[in-house]
């Protein structure tokens, strides 16, 4: 009785000391939150608690989920990691069927056991698996070697719960790698809408008038800079405004202010005139744009206003004159009214006189009349073809300005997904170089590193530094040529540059366009050229006719063949630009330079690059430029200007 009491209380003691070794390594791993150092702990203390020589994690494969494959080993396992098996064959298929801890008292006459003389030490074997969210993910065996292992009741459950709590501690760091996953795209895209906002305000400063948006009450709940500076408010004072505040000393106005708005709300858009009250009382003529549009199933409108209060005035000044001017006909007509009945009154005593005076008089009145009527009519016509042929030159000034700053638009984004691919290379490589130093600051902290570590991370940490350095190198050439050619495009300033390197740098800024085609471009420029002139000009030049190529010589698909040849002749500069596209007709080509023309109004085509490049050639360079073509054998521009001393 005694005997069976102390061996009950050993048993006690046994599973207590089990049960804090299991309480203070649960602590541990459920700390741990790196899902591949976890792994690894697991492995450790599972070999350590048992007393196992060997161990073993396997992993399902995620591309074949039908494989298991060995991923961290100790002992006898170390030197087969990378081994792959059928989830179905062997222990693991046991494990995978049941969900339950297996184990083979001896390896050595087991009837399945795996034909590798590595294993044939192996002695005892036990297996469990390794589960997320109730799904088994992997396995975790341990080993002994040479003798039998005397596997207890109290032993094996304890096992149990150690791989029980091991599987919630994998399952806690796989939460964990999610939510931080989730964490930095959530990041990321808070950057990316804060980039955007940025550029939204950016360009909605930029705008030269007011732009508003009212919710479906009739609040101000968006406005840009503008809005402010014109009406005299600051943004605590207008912000939440009402439609109507603007107008609230005209019943009238307001009236039409409230039809335009229920207009563009039922998705119409509107324009119209109105008087804006200042913060100073003063008016202001607007003139409005009006759109709704819903945003999350709410009603909003929103539009722009443009100052045409001196507009207004001229237009009011000009009645003004119109109206002077018929108060002097009338008044005159007037005068020689009254003339004419004296006359008549004079030429009564003399009958016949009369008459024929009478007659002249009425002939010299109507031909007068037709002559004021002509002369009206035709300073009328000259003020209406002055007034048509300056807003022509405006809106042509506006639509060249509006194609420079396209293009350079363009030159940004391709050249911004071409910084994109070595920027992108560059942060894997200084990911993969940061954690191969963690893993090898993890090696020295948990013991003495072999030379064999020391060798694979100071050669993986080279060929990291290799690429990062490469592609760095790559960016910041990309961004050294967009910078030159970005800075010409949007700026006038004159400089000495050199030919040759100058197209180099434009061709480069075009390449996410050409890249995109089979086509060849060939340069022939002597390296020492150089001109004194605005570069920023010259690559319009050279733009505009790449783009005229693409777009108007060669069919889609085709290999087509362009060819630039820049020479030096005494002080002139002799530039040849040629492509082999299926040229253009004779009947197009005494128009080609004439601003809008174009045979491509459909497809992209403005009518706007060869003018640019003639305006350019003739105005800014004072030089000259020729064009040759036939139907079906390519074009030929033939460019000279001044090497120096362009106006």
């Amino acid at each position: 009785m005694l005997g069976a009491n102390f061996e009950l209380q050993q048993r006690v003691n046994r599973e207590n000391e089990l049960l804090r070794r299991l309480q203070k390594l649960s602590g541990k791993l459920l700390r741990q939150t790196d899902k591949e150092l976890l792994l690894q702990e697991i492995l450790h203390h599972a070999t350590q608690f048992m007393g196992a020589a060997n161990g073993g994690i396997s992993l399902l494969d995620e591309k074949e989920p039908k494989w298991t494959v060995l991923r961290y080993g100790v002992g006898i396992q170390a030197a087969r990691i990378g081994f792959r098996l059928p989830v179905t064959e062997g222990l693991a298929g046991e494990v995978w069927r049941t969900g339950r801890v297996q184990i083979v008292e001896d390896y050595r006459v087991w009837p399945h056991r795996v034909a590798d003389p590595q294993l044939d030490r192996m002695t005892t074997l036990i297996m469990a698996p390794l589960q997320v969210s109730g799904k088994i993910v992997g396995m975790i065996q341990i080993s002994w070697n040479d003798s039998l292992f005397p596997v207890k009741g109290e032993t094996l459950a304890a096992f149990d719960q150690f791989v029980a709590f091991a599987s919630i501690a994998l399952e806690n760091a796989t939460l964990f790698q999610q939510v931080q996953a989730e964490l930095y795209e959530r990041r990321q895209a808070e950057e990316a809408l804060k980039n955007e906002q940025a550029f939204t305000r950016a360009v909605m400063d930029s705008v030269p008038g007011m732009l508003y948006l009212y919710d479906g009450d009739g609040r101000l709940i968006r406005w840009n800079k503008r809005h402010e500076t014109m009406t005299g408010y600051s943004a605590d004072e207008i912000r939440g405004m009402h439609l109507m505040e603007w107008f609230a000393v005209d019943k009238k106005v307001q009236g039409m202010v409230v039809k335009e708005a229920a207009k563009a709300m039922q998705g119409n858009a509107t324009e119209f005139r109105v008087d804006l009250r200042r913060k100073d009382g003063t008016p202001l003529t607007m003139f409005f744009t009006a759109v709704g549009l819903t945003i999350d199933d709410k009603p909003y409108l929103t539009g722009i206003g443009i100052d045409i209060t001196r507009l207004t005035e001229a237009e009011n000044a000009l009645r003004e004159v119109n109206e002077t001017l018929e108060r002097r006909v009338e008044e005159r007509t007037q005068d020689l009214n009254a003339l004419n009945q004296e006359l008549t009154a004079m030429n009564e005593e003399m009958t016949a006189m009369n008459e024929e005076l009478t007659a002249m008089n009425e002939s010299l009145l109507h031909a007068n009349d037709q002559l004021q009527q002509e002369v009206s009519e035709r300073q009328r016509a000259e003020n209406e073809l002055t007034a048509a042929l300056d807003h022509q030159k405006s809106m042509q000034d506006y639509l060249i300005q509006s194609e420079k700053m396209a293009a350079l638009g363009g030159l940004v984004a391709g050249v911004a997904h071409e910084i994109n691919t070595p920027v992108g290379v560059g942060v894997t490589a200084a990911s993969h170089l940061k954690q191969i130093t963690e893993q090898f600051r993890e090696l020295c902290t948990t013991g003495a590193p072999r030379r064999k570590d020391m060798a694979d991370y100071l050669e993986d940490m080279t060929e990291a530094a290799d690429i990062l350095l490469k592609n760095l190198e790559r960016a910041s050439q990309l961004i050294k040529s967009f910078k030159q050619v970005s800075v010409d495009q949007a700026s006038e300033t004159r400089r000495t540059f050199t030919a040759r390197q100058y197209l180099g740098e434009v061709l480069l800024s075009m390449n996410p366009r050409l890249k995109k085609t089979r086509h060849e471009i060939q340069v022939d420029c002597d390296d020492h050229i150089e001109i004194d002139g605005y570069p920023g000009a010259f690559a319009q030049i050279i733009t505009n006719l790449v783009m005229n190529s693409l777009v108007h010589a060669f069919e889609p698909d085709s290999a087509g063949k362009i060819d630039i040849s820049l020479h030096k002749q005494a002080d002139e500069i002799h530039l040849t630009y040629s492509d082999n596209g299926r040229g253009i007709p004779a009947e197009h080509l005494p128009k080609i330079f004439d601003p809008f023309f174009t045979t491509k109004r459909g497809c992209g085509g403005t009518g706007l690059g060869l003018s640019v490049v003639y305006n350019i050639v003739v105005q800014n360079f004072g030089g000259t430029i020729v064009c040759t073509s036939e139907a079906g054998q390519g074009t030929t521009f033939s460019i000279q200007f001044p090497a120096q001393g362009m106006r």
